[in-house]
């Protein structure tokens, strides 16, 4: 496993703490409690899948609430990273700057072109087009651009900009299939290689809560 699949699946690994191995635990103790019960083969097929569908469907509910979660860093950190000076903010000339600089970084559809425009408006003095350059470049994946930017700003900038890349790196290819791996249950082999419906169609004959008390 690369470097960068190492790190997305460390990340994903602590995401699916806490809740999650609640989720494992108690679908562990259930199969414990149906394979030691007094019920046929045939019965304790039935509850296990139903034990099953119930671990995946509340595995799936956290994996898309992480992925929610996930999203929202993303876009907090990216708001913070990129929001004007607070002097700036009720400023009606500034939030008029502001637009004009957005409008005008909007029109560069080259990452050397970014790079000009953000040096143009720094030697100048111009934060407000250098802000939004930057963070044009951000959103277009010209990291080099943005990198410059950051490199004059406050250390706490540098700080959301880690923090989006983190959450981002979570939902890359390496970092999808990593949580897509943490997220999953384990087909009990009483139902391995069974589809969907057929586990359904188990699970709607069980007898009860998994052949408990």
């Amino acid at each position: 496993m690369a470097t960068e699949d190492m790190a997305a699946w460390h990340a994903a690994a602590v995401a699916a703490s806490g809740g999650l191995q609640q989720v494992f635990a108690q679908h562990k103790s259930e199969l414990a409690r149906i394979r030691q019960g007094p019920l046929t083969d045939s019965q304790k097929r039935r509850e296990i899948a139903a034990s099953y569908l119930a671990a995946a469907e509340k595995v799936a509910a956290l994996k898309r609430s992480d992925t929610d979660a996930l999203d929202q860093a993303q876009q907090d950190a990216e708001e913070q990273a990129f929001k004007p000076p607070a002097s700036e903010r009720g400023d009606i000339n500034a939030v008029m700057a502001a637009r004009d600089a957005r409008d005008r970084a909007r029109q560069v559809t080259k990452p050397a072109a970014a790079g000009e425009l953000l040096a143009e408006a720094q030697a100048a003095g111009d934060d407000s087009l250098a802000r939004a350059v930057a963070q044009h470049a951000h959103r277009a994946g010209w990291h080099e651009v943005t990198g410059k930017w950051a490199d004059s700003q406050p250390p706490e900038v540098r700080g959301h900009l880690d923090r989006w890349a983190a959450a981002n790196h979570q939902q890359s290819r390496a970092g999808n299939m990593a949580r897509s791996m943490a997220y999953r249950v384990a087909q009990p082999p009483e139902i391995a290689g069974m589809s969907q419906g057929q586990m359904q169609q188990l699970a709607a004959e069980a007898a009860g809560r998994y052949g408990g008390p």
